[in-house]
């Protein structure tokens, strides 16, 4: 996401900045100013928790939390404060600029959100009947796509290389072309950082990085040279932003074997 930052001060003709960051803000703050310190002039880093100094981020059901309907149905403690927090942060800016609230987001699903229903269990139940496809496979394709579930679906089986990254993995090869075709997946880190949860999971490994770099490299049209260095650019990524060594990723594979 820092990568965002500084293509979006590409675009607007920014050679430097004073840069503000609160909570995940504060991370992309201070990994911006670490890769592109030619770039940040200033910085104000504000509610650095140690979830985003330590490991990859804030837990997922932060997410969640930001996307229920309401602070009543939320019961982890967790949760509710980062909503609070959230809301409360909103009206006292509001209310310092003596400015009423004329749009929320609150109601507004966005992507797999729309139309979902109260049970996830509904949407993976229908997937399984209707495509013969396993328990498991239904329940991961509803967790990470929503009501965008069987539109991925029927571009997987579409393909006839649609298999899972490695063994025991539930993404597959499909899904990654469908997030270079259909969510504008650039790289490595797009893919297995931010669209998918391989990496909050633990999942990533040498040989997972290399398969979804040679889907990418066929979506994008990577030559051998490009791929080796996408490879390696994001391997280095994990060890120096996220503590994850080479010698972790190829101990995983292992494990696996």
């Amino acid at each position: 996401m820092a990568e965002d930052v500084r293509r979006l001060m590409d675009h607007l003709d920014l050679a430097e900045a004073d840069v503000i960051g609160y909570s995940m803000g504060a991370r992309i703050t201070a990994h911006l100013a670490l890769r592109h310190p030619e770039r940040v002039r200033s910085a104000v880093l504000g509610g650095l928790g140690i979830h985003l100094v330590e490991g990859v981020g804030l837990p997922l059901g932060i997410a969640d939390a930001m996307e229920a309907p309401s602070l009543d149905v939320l019961t982890d403690p967790m949760q509710r404060m980062f909503r609070a927090f959230a809301e409360q942060t909103a009206d006292a800016v509001l209310a310092e600029l003596g400015k009423p609230r004329v749009a929320s987001t609150l109601d507004m699903p966005i992507g797999g959100g729309s139309g979902f229903p109260p049970e996830a269990g509904t949407l993976a139940a229908e997937l399984v009947k209707r495509h013969d496809i396993p328990a498991d496979r239904a329940a991961h394709l509803v967790d990470l796509y929503g009501t965008r579930a069987e539109e991925v679906l029927a571009f997987c089986k579409r393909r006839s290389d649609d298999r899972p990254l490695v063994e025991g993995c539930q993404v597959t090869t499909g899904e990654i072309a469908f997030l270079v075709q259909h969510e504008f997946a650039l790289g490595l880190a797009d893919v297995l950082l931010r669209r998918t949860p391989l990496s909050i999971r633990g999942i990533v490994s040498t040989e997972l990085t290399c398969s979804a770099a040679a889907v990418l490299a066929d979506e994008l049209g990577w030559d051998e040279v490009k791929t080796t260095r996408e490879v390696k650019t994001f391997t280095a990524e994990l060890a120096d932003y996220h503590g994850v060594s080479p010698e972790m990723l190829d101990q995983r594979d292992k494990r696996r074997s």
